[in-house]
Formats: structure tokens, sequence, C-alpha cells
């Protein structure tokens, strides 16, 4: 699996402390070794709003329309189980989410890393960077081959 994630943020990233660093890495290696099979957290489509939400038909059309999921990524760690549930290896939750892009069936575009509560999909400024980074990175590749 490939894994790619535009400017704002690699320069997000150096501004993260070690230990969120490390996790959202461990995520990385995990998918380019072995995809999404056998992750600690949750991975949901994020198209799967809160039905209860006046505006849930339109999330989820947005969700489908850019292709976008979220991971609990464990930071700052993984809940287990709270009062009322104890959550199994792959369903962790957390306090934060990872936001991200299924390109195609072989490349990831991480787009950012957002608190889960209240939960908030990327917006089309955060998600067209990265479609003008891949065309910028199609147009090279392009050039390249000529």
């Amino acid at each position: 699996m490939n894994i790619t994630y535009n400017k704002n943020f690699l320069k997000w990233l150096d501004r993260q402390n070690t230990a969120d660093v490390d996790k959202i890495d461990d995520f990385i290696e995990h998918l380019e070794t072995k995809g999404f099979e056998g992750l600690p957290g949750r991975n949901k489509n994020s198209n799967e709003a809160n039905s209860n939400k006046r505006d849930f038909l339109d999330k989820a059309q947005y969700a489908n329309k850019y292709h976008l999921w979220h991971y609990h990524i464990g930071i700052p760690t993984y809940i287990k189980q709270n009062r009322y549930k104890k959550y199994e290896f792959g369903d962790y939750v957390s306090e934060y989410i990872l936001h991200y892009q299924i390109v195609d069936a072989n490349t990831v575009k991480l787009i950012k890393l957002d608190n889960h509560k209240p939960f908030a999909m990327p917006n089309e400024v955060e998600i067209s960077e990265h479609l003008k980074q891949l065309a910028l990175e199609a147009k090279f590749l392009f050039s390249k081959s000529l």
C-alpha cells in the first residue's frame, strides 16, 4: 500500500510530539506492510455519520464523494473499555482520529488528525490541497515518462 500526504500534513506532523508521531508512523508502517488487516483501532468509512442528525445524508454523500475514512489512532491512548462496553482488539477507540482518503486500491492519502468529538470531516480546502498535490505528482510523473 502506498501512503501519501500533502505539504500541510507534513508541516503539521513536524510540530507534533514524538509519541503522537510514533503512533502515526506505526499506522503508516502497518498499512505499507499488512494493509488494513489487524489494526488495533477502529477503522471506519466516514459515511457512517450519526443518522440522528439532520444533515446525515449530506455528510454521508460528502464522505462518499471524496472516499473519506477515519482511523482511531490511539492518541493519547486507546480506550479499551468504558462503563458500558469492553472493546475488542481491532475496535479500540481514541480521543483523536486520523482522517484519510482512499485514492485507489493501493493508495491512501493522509489528510489530518482531529479530535473525534465533535466529529468533523475534512473540509474541501483540506481535501483539495490533496487533490492539487496529486495533480502535481501526476504531471511530474507524466513529464518524466516523455
